[in-house]
């Protein structure tokens, strides 16, 4: 038996495509999601045409929205036609879910040092393998998968970030809390060269990607605090305590410095690389900048006043900066050279709390608070698309990083992952985990099924039911029935 479309269903898939995709636009979300899931047709018209979803972004409830309708964020052509806006919508409106990585105690009691995120195949542009440092010394390749999960498939020996020279127990206990007090983020990874970047107690630690084994170390005046993210041929910025360094893998270990800037105040705790321009914010009020060609010589500052420990790139040339102004967050644009757009600095509304981390997601910013709370901004600065609180993980962290003043983690760092769906590879506390679409899974603990003395009571309840029973039939039969 053929079941027919009604005549009005078969008048509408008659018309153009041109045409269907001018009707769907003038229609709510609300409206749009349901026909996205009718028919193969709709749902190809609807996925792979861009302009719709990037409006769809923009609309406000109320609103008279087209295809032509501009996102409020300003984006360029280029940065476009990168974006895919049908996932920009997801993350928008769509149920959000944190998968943490691991079984049960995600980084099997050490604390997390640094993380990072690379392709495991040559001239992919998505990112499925992710690299943990741990407080045991240890590092850590993660493969992830298609559910959200991720499966370990490397792990170093213990203490390959640690010093190979054997010092006093004292000694040691100093270096430790320099070591946990000081280094903010210490990973960097190379995949075209096969290398990760390790910040360790006695200097910057060379490991092969492959096998795990370290190559070098190389040791600086002042202890590390930072480094930047690098891809071959460049070289890798290193912050120290009072200086910036850069570093060429291809010098050897025993080679001498170069030349090196020094800080005038103490403190480098995010070194961002775009195109030839070094950006360095720390504890000090400006926003310095460096030019790789004119190295060592500072070119040029921003004064910010704030306490600035987080950096990101918006666009082709502009930079998007958090940290800690009288004790609330700030998160603070600035537009690029020759751009029209105002200085934001947003110290009211951006969070209660110190912002640890901003990254550019899509058309919009990912921001993390000491709080437990991962921010969504829209370019300006001051519009909140959406929060996601982060739980805590129902245990005190073994670091100085420990759960935040609601009871949350501190989210040190979010890193969104190219490629995929859109995935953000969190840092929150002592434990990482992955922020995507999905509805949350509660997990049930064997004690929420099970309680302790429910399956006794269970026992003897159908003992007495069996026993009942057992009189009943007796009975019946003494009757004769």
């Amino acid at each position: 038996m053929t079941i027919e479309r009604p005549r009005k269903a078969r008048f509408l898939l008659c018309l153009p495509d041109e045409l269907l995709v001018e009707i769907i636009s003038h229609l709510p979300p609300k409206d749009v999601i349901p026909l996205h899931a009718t028919c193969h047709r709709l749902r190809t018209l609807t996925r792979l045409d861009p302009t719709l979803w990037r409006s769809l972004c923009s609309y406000r409830e109320g609103s008279s929205l087209t295809v032509l309708t501009p996102p409020r964020a300003p984006l360029s052509d280029v940065e476009c036609a990168t974006i895919d806006w049908y996932t920009e919508y997801r993350f928008r409106n769509a149920p959000m879910r944190m998968r943490w990585v691991g079984t049960g105690s995600p980084t099997m009691g050490n604390e997390v040092k640094g993380i990072g995120a690379f392709p495991s195949r040559g001239g992919s542009v998505e990112d499925d393998m992710i690299v943990s440092a741990s407080s045991d010394g240890s590092v850590k390749i993660w493969s992830l998968q298609d559910d959200y999960a991720a499966k370990e498939v490397g792990k170093s020996e213990r203490g390959l970030i640690f010093s190979q020279k054997k010092r006093a127990p004292a000694l040691e206990d100093q270096q430790k809390k320099i070591r946990e007090a000081g280094i903010v983020d210490g990973v960097s990874i190379d995949a075209t060269a096969g290398r990760i970047w390790v910040a360790g107690e006695d200097g910057l630690v060379e490991i092969d990607l492959i096998s795990l084994k370290r190559i070098s170390t190389h040791r600086f005046p002042f202890a590390i605090m930072s480094l930047s993210q690098t891809s071959s041929p460049y070289p890798l910025t290193i912050g120290t305590t009072l200086t910036l360094h850069m570093h060429d893998s291809r010098v050897s270990p025993n080679s001498p410095l170069p030349a090196h800037a020094h800080l005038f105040q103490p403190g480098p705790l995010s070194i961002l690389h775009s195109g030839s321009s070094i950006k360095v914010a720390g504890r000090f009020p400006s926003l310095l900048s460096y030019d790789r060609r004119a190295w060592p010589k500072l070119t040029s500052t921003i004064h910010s006043g704030a306490r600035l420990c987080g950096l990101t790139t918006i666009g082709t040339s502009g930079v998007a900066a958090c940290g800690e102004y009288n004790g609330k967050g700030t998160l603070e644009i600035y537009p690029g050279p020759g751009s029209l757009s105002p200085v934001v600095k947003n110290r009211q509304t951006a969070a209660r709390s110190k912002i640890l981390t901003v990254a550019s997601h899509g058309s919009y910013l990912v921001t993390g608070n000491a709080e437990g709370c991962i921010s969504f901004f829209e370019r300006d600065a001051r519009t909140v698309i959406r929060e996601h609180w982060v739980e805590g993980g129902g245990r005190t962290s073994s670091g100085i990083w420990n759960v935040g003043e609601d009871g949350g983690d501190v989210i040190r760092r979010v890193k969104p992952l190219r490629g995929g769906d859109g995935k953000i590879l969190v840092w929150a506390g002592d434990r990482l985990g992955l922020l995507g679409i999905g509805k949350e899974q509660q997990e049930i603990s064997e004690e929420a099924v099970c309680p302790e003395g429910e399956e006794e009571e269970y026992l003897m309840k159908m003992r007495e039911l069996l026993r009942r029973q057992g009189e009943e039939v007796r009975i019946l039969e003494g009757m004769g029935l």
